[in-house]
């Protein structure tokens, strides 16, 4: 920290710079706190009480922006420095000069130079290492609703080259390069999350706007096309000469800023080291750790899975007047999808977005797209040559042209009018004889994964989520409750599980004869879906899943103690991703909703705390049944 009494000391000892306004000291101290790291030549400058040398370029940049003499430059160089160089002096405001003032005299507008994270302890074996600055173009997209100038900067890279071995690596401002010539050479990212995140050659992002990127997507549910107009329509506000530099921002920058900064995040919290391939185009770059992620978060993976607070959790007085707990988690499936295999519950990913069939059934492309016919398909079509199937086909293709389509409403319109001013009973037979019979069944489009399954704390804190592929099979769900509360885990079974469909799944149990829950968990159905869409003649609903059945539901004031319409709420959220992650890859789309079901928690889980309700994490003790 610059105190006003320090600096005034030495305008009293160099009386050269009583001339000196007061924007001039400001920006002189600036300027030099920028240019610091590029003229000392050092990966990370320390506070100094010589000054090094300035070079002509720079005497002659900060005279010329500044309005000083070579003199003036000079003394302040000397007489300023050591708050330059100490850390505590912090400027974060934009730059004052415009971009030509820099190129003019080759100087960097801003410095980046890797961060504070980089460690060479890896490379213990280098025995020289070197610097090297160079003075690029390159754009900054910020938060705080302006383009930093897309003026020159310093990219620090550091060569660190062992004489002996031949080692060679290289530094940036993110992540680190061992031998990067090599087809399997990985970038290495330093541990932490820096202030400047590198997104492609040249473009840089700041972390507030990371940060609003996220928020977008959370709570706003934009997709990375709709964030990117936002962005370049309000927020980069600059001249419009410099409005190429700014459409450089896509909806796909936008996407891989959102994952890169997850993944950083991620390796923080897990104390480890992000490793990606150097080599070959940013989506493919990601695929492998978001793939990896994912395995992590199945089941047991979100932050939040031990949550517990006075909202999903209740004590009770037992017979015997001791209290004990009672938890509750609702289960419910929402329409959200990606593309997948057309095969009923496959699960290889597909080659491509727009295949229909992963690589191990494409042999079903030479068969007739009706689901009924075994035959093989002719002609360049989907369907075979019998009559009725190519004609299906020809259909699902004119229905998709809005002209045919139109024609058709129309002569269905005039025809049911004309019958309905017939009195005749033999002309209206005759009519109703004409209409088409069953029609055929089958498919010539992608087919979609059917929906996610969410486990859901009556709090509305997401669990865990789930792709169901063919269905929502009771099976499958039972399967996915399974994977949530392990049985290494068997503190985290619950008292109850709320599921519209409860029955089925409790007739599934008995017929398997699985008691994992059976006799242990109430499974009961939520009062909306049991009072509208479960019969009161079905015996085994009524004995097992009704809530009645269940008093301690029931509280002193004769309302139910837990929310079981918690589904609800979060699906009318979680149903707005559709279209947004409705053509992402498997492991795009998996990362993205388990990010957002992650950053929802946080909030959900501030929120619960502003209103006392006490959240907090069931110790790891507990969940192993120890105590």
């Amino acid at each position: 920290m610059v105190l006003a009494k320090s600096v005034l000391a030495v305008l009293d000892s160099h009386p050269a710079l009583g001339g000196l306004e007061l924007h001039q000291l400001q920006q002189f101290l600036e300027l030099g706190c920028r240019l610091l790291p590029e003229i000392q030549g050092s990966m990370h400058p320390t506070p100094s009480s010589s000054p090094p040398t300035l070079a002509s370029k720079y005497q002659e940049f900060l005279s010329c922006s500044l309005k000083l003499t070579p003199e003036q430059v000079t003394v302040c160089w000397n007489a300023l420095f050591p708050f330059i160089a100490d850390a505590g002096y912090q400027t974060e405001s934009a730059p004052t000069l415009d971009d030509s003032d820099f190129l003019k005299y080759s100087v960097a507008a801003h410095s980046l130079t890797p961060g504070p994270g980089m460690s060479t302890s890896s490379h213990s074996l280098c025995d020289e290492v070197l610097f090297q600055f160079f003075v690029l173009l390159f754009t900054v997209y910020v938060r705080a609703f302006f383009l930093l100038p897309s003026g020159p900067s310093t990219l620090t890279t550091k060569y660190g080259i062992n004489l002996k071995t031949g080692c060679l690596t290289r530094y940036y401002h993110n992540y680190s390069i061992t031998e990067a010539s090599k087809p399997d050479a990985q970038r290495v990212y330093y541990g932490g999350i820096p202030s400047w995140i590198e997104v492609s050659d040249h473009v840089f992002v700041d972390i507030e706007f990371c940060k609003w990127i996220e928020t977008e997507m959370t709570f706003a549910q934009s997709s990375s096309e709709t964030i990117a107009r936002i962005y370049l329509l309000t927020h980069a506000r600059l001249p419009p000469t410099d409005r190429t530099t700014a459409s450089k921002i896509t909806g796909e920058m936008v996407l891989h800023v959102f994952f890169l900064h997850s993944l950083l995040q991620d390796s923080k919290k897990h104390g480890s080291l992000l490793k990606l391939p150097h080599h070959g185009e940013n989506r493919v770059r990601l695929s492998g750790a978001l793939a990896e992620r994912n395995l992590r978060m199945a089941g047991t993976g979100q932050d939040m899975w031990a949550h517990a607070c006075n909202l999903c959790m209740k004590r009770i007085a037992g017979p015997n007047g001791l209290q004990s707990r009672i938890t509750a988690v609702v289960t419910d499936g929402v329409t959200l999808g990606h593309p997948c295999c057309g095969v009923k519950d496959c699960k290889i990913p597909l080659s491509k977005q727009y295949h229909r069939y992963c690589p191990e059934h494409t042999s079903h492309l030479t068969v007739c797209a009706i689901t009924t016919c075994t035959r093989n398909t002719s002609g360049g079509y989907a369907t075979c040559d019998t009559h009725t199937h190519r004609q299906w086909e020809v259909d699902r293709h004119t229905l998709n042209k809005a002209t045919p389509r139109l024609k058709q409403s129309l002569s269905r319109a005039k025809q049911q009018s004309s019958l309905a001013a017939c009195d005749d009973r033999a002309s209206e037979s005759e009519a109703l004889a004409s209409q088409p019979g069953p029609s055929l069944k089958g498919r010539i489009s992608r087919t979609w994964t059917h929906n996610e399954q969410l486990a859901i704390r009556p709090c509305q804190i997401v669990l865990a989520r789930a792709a169901m592929f063919g269905s929502e099979a009771v099976n499958a769900v039972k399967d996915f409750l399974k994977v949530t509360f392990l049985p290494k885990y068997p503190g985290s079974l619950l008292s109850y599980i709320f599921y519209d469909d409860n029955c089925k799944l409790w007739e599934h149990l008995v017929a398997s004869n699985d008691t994992y829950f059976l006799n242990k968990v109430g499974l009961v159905v939520d009062v909306f879906h049991f009072t509208r869409k479960h019969k009161e003649t079905d015996i085994n609903c009524q004995t097992y899943c009704n809530p009645a059945n269940y008093p301690e539901l029931v509280g002193s004031n004769g309302t139910w103690v837990f929310n079981s319409s918690a589904a609800e709420q979060v699906n009318a959220w979680f149903g707005g991703f559709q279209a947004v992650v409705r053509e992402m890859s498997p492991e795009r789309y998996g990362f993205y909703l388990d990010q957002m079901i992650a950053i929802r928690n946080q909030f959900v889980v501030t929120e619960l705390e502003r209103k006392g309700h006490k959240p907090h994490l069931v110790p790891r003790s507990v969940l192993e049944g120890l105590e």
